[in-house]
């Protein structure tokens, strides 16, 4: 998840690694962009090549859809998908398997609050 939204949030112009993303390079960007919903850099000179962009959109992503039938069902996979390298917290593990509304819109308020998060 993590990393999905560090690719989303680069595509929509948050922070600058190696350029910003051309939103022109992809019609939703662009959509969203005009809408006013992802930022726009307008500075040619800042921008990535057209290149670089469809290189990044090209790219696979492995993504795994879980469907959460239960709140132990979702913390057993995570801690199975977790177990190697750094080990999570209890609290982390708790978190990951809470799938309420009200769990959701923490998670929202505290990544908006950090900056970590695509909208």
């Amino acid at each position: 998840m993590q990393r999905l939204n560090a690719v989303f949030s680069y595509i929509e112009n948050e922070f600058d690694f190696s350029g910003y993303f051309d939103v022109d390079q992809l019609s939703r960007a662009k959509q969203l962009a005009s809408a006013g919903a992802i930022k726009a850099v307008t500075d040619r000179s800042k921008l990535m090549d057209a290149a670089k962009c469809a290189n990044l959109l090209d790219y696979t992503l492995a993504v795994t859809e879980f469907p959460a039938s239960n709140e132990s069902a979702v913390t057993e996979v995570f801690g199975r998908i977790n177990s190697y390298g750094h080990r999570l917290s209890d609290q982390e593990k708790r978190q990951a398997g809470v799938v309420s509304p009200f769990a959701t819109v923490v998670r929202e308020i505290a990544t908006e609050i950090r900056g970590d998060v695509s909208r």
